[in-house]
């Protein structure tokens, strides 16, 4: 069990390399455990990258599977100096959202069901109403209008990826190119000399919007296709939002459906996410078992934001400066790793992704507009219309 745990934990420095998703390590060690130390290994992985990944996101500035709201606040930042503020903030959030997730756990297991059988007669609807309600958040029709045009372009190709048998892990270069690939090239394309990272005063935390951005992640496993960068969004409708807010409502949203994906597999049978479909597939499911597997988690969690403590400092010195020389490596890696798991259909599809996920930047909208090739091809499912567009199309 200790092994376990403690492979977890070592797997979770993965979070620090772009493209390497833990559904691919989770794969590679699908036979490795039993069921239990299965559910162990699991949980501290993906717990653990809730401390690595924000390294990644605060100083190379590229998304990573839960941390991708976070990037284009946090590369305002780093421009600032204050790369360090950034990175303390999304492990700060994440820890007092460990906290909140832990005390509601058994409030959540016990509504999640009911939340589900009534969200699964609107579920359709929910998924249009949040996209209404992030366009309803922008502040000029213009942006909005750009915001939608995005957001179906992203969701067309995201529902012919999705739908049609091209790839075996679809999902690997549609969100690489829509959101790793940009922002590397962004990267690339920058002129501006990042400023020297400084230490920072601990920023206060609005332990408020923590709280608020744990019951999004909590109840996110009800809607597919709803990522903490969406959930995010929504939250700011409501609120003001500036950069280190928006980090910490991304932070604890994102730690919080991690967690809550885990309980969702026991309360309602759903996995929204690999880790959870891995736990599911290979673990003995009980209550007990689930407490197991979440305690490992958090202690995993500890474990690697004690190690992410010392390698923030070790990157701020060195990772802006090098980012700009990274940025070619990381293309090229992300191009091969794709290639090598699926082919001229897998880079074929990663370049249109490119090209959509930078519509954003050169139309000067939110990112989260791209997670409409998630979101839409949902929505079509939910309305029953998927077979009849294919029909159409083909």
């Amino acid at each position: 069990m200790i092994e376990a745990l403690l492979a977890g934990v070592i797997a979770g420095l993965s979070g620090l390399v772009p493209f390497v998703h833990p559904n691919f390590i989770l794969a590679f060690f699908q036979k490795t455990f039993n069921p239990i130390a299965a559910g162990v290994f699991a949980t501290a992985l993906v717990f653990s990258r809730l401390a690595f990944e924000p390294i990644a996101s605060a100083f190379l500035l590229y998304p990573s599977q839960s941390q991708s709201a976070s990037v284009l606040p946090a590369h305002s930042l780093l421009l600032e100096g204050k790369g360090l503020l950034a990175f303390g903030l999304m492990l700060r959030a994440a820890f007092f959202a460990t906290v909140f997730s832990i005390v509601l756990a058994p409030l959540v297991a016990l509504s999640l069901p009911l939340v589900f059988s009534l969200a699964q007669q609107v579920s359709g609807f929910a998924l249009l109403a949040l996209i209404a309600v992030a366009l309803w958040s922008e502040k000029s029709l213009s942006r909005a209008g750009r915001g939608l045009l995005v957001f179906l372009f992203a969701g067309a190709f995201g529902f012919l990826v999705l739908t049609l048998p091209l790839l075996k892990q679809p999902l690997l270069p549609l969100l690489a190119g829509l959101f790793g690939m940009p922002a590397l090239l962004q990267s690339l394309a920058s002129a501006k000399e990042l400023p020297q990272q400084k230490e920072q005063k601990l920023f206060e935390i609005d332990l408020r919007l923590v709280f608020l951005g744990v019951l999004l992640g909590a109840f996110s496993s009800v809607l597919p296709a709803v990522s903490p960068a969406v959930l995010a969004a929504v939250l700011f409708v409501f609120m003001e939002s500036t950069p280190l807010r928006f980090i910490i409502a991304a932070s604890a949203t994102a730690t919080s459906k991690t967690f809550f994906d885990f309980v969702a597999v026991f309360a309602i049978g759903k996995a929204r996410s690999g880790a959870a479909a891995f736990v599911s597939q290979n673990a003995f499911l009980s209550w007990q078992s689930l407490a197991l597997f979440l305690a490992a988690g958090v202690l995993a969690f500890a474990l690697a934001a004690l190690a992410a403590l010392f390698l923030a400092k070790f990157a701020a010195r060195f990772l802006p400066k090098a980012g700009r020389t990274l940025a070619p490596f990381l293309l090229l890696l992300a191009t091969t790793t794709i290639f090598a798991f699926e082919g001229f259909a897998g880079v074929f599809v990663l370049a249109i992704a490119t090209c959509i996920g930078l519509l954003p930047l050169l139309l000067e909208v939110k990112r989260s507009y791209s997670m409409g090739s998630l979101i839409l091809p949902s929505v079509a499912y939910f309305f029953g219309v998927s077979q009849p567009i294919l029909s159409l199309l083909f």
